[in-house]
């Protein structure tokens, strides 16, 4: 709550960062049992909460930076008026002129780190998306060691759905629809109906032969 409304800031994260350290056993423990999903998640509020952190600091030098110049050039402009013959709107002029030389030089260093690193981050991020597998949906191969079962849209022109119950309005809401059972009975109609015939050939070549040796004997 105090982090998303920017209340007590650091000492949430204090105390955050201390629960961390003094539970950091039980944490990894449960790390374990967390899906990919989850961890990949995890991984990017750690990110972004890294990238925030980094963005807050940069402010604070180029702050600190800026002020420190004004401060100089207050001062040059000073020690350059004190010791100056010349025109004071010409001292001033170029005290602006190398103020903003200035603020321009300090400012170069830090953008570059800072797209440099957000450029880090967005690669690290885009990596972790690789890595992680799409699900991908592989429909279930069944062998029922019978006759082929008729398609789900071809049960009703078939004649199927005659002496199967019309599913109720609620029923369909909730994505029941009477093909389902009607698939189901007749899967397990059809089910091993082939092995048993095999067998039963089988038995039936077997069967003669069993005859004939008994007569020989």
């Amino acid at each position: 709550f105090n982090l998303t409304n920017k209340t007590d800031v650091e000492e949430t994260e204090r105390k955050i960062n201390e629960y961390k350290e003094a539970n950091k056993e039980v944490i990894t423990k449960n790390r374990g049992k967390l899906s990919n999903d989850e961890i990949f998640i995890e991984h990017l509020i750690e990110q972004e909460r890294t990238a925030e952190e980094m963005r807050k600091k940069i402010y604070e030098q180029e702050l600190q930076k800026e002020q420190e110049a004004k401060q100089r050039v207050k001062h040059d402009l000073m020690e350059a008026l004190l010791h100056s013959t010349g025109n004071v709107n010409q001292v001033l002029k170029k005290g602006i002129e190398d103020l903003e030389k200035k603020r321009k030089e300090d400012v170069q260093p830090i953008m570059p780190n800072m797209i440099k690193r957000e450029e880090e981050i967005l690669i690290s991020l885009s990596n972790d998306q690789n890595q992680q597998r799409l699900f991908e949906y592989i429909p279930p191969i069944y062998d029922h060691q019978g006759p082929s079962i008729p398609d789900k849209n071809d049960l009703e022109q078939l004649g199927y759905l005659d002496h199967v119950r019309q599913e109720k309005p609620v029923e369909r809401a909730g994505g029941y629809t009477r093909e389902y059972p009607c698939l189901r009975a007749i899967e397990e109609a059809f089910d091993m109906l082939l092995f048993v015939k095999e067998n039963s050939l089988i038995d039936t070549k077997q069967g003669p032969t069993d005859e004939n040796e008994s007569m020989e004997t």
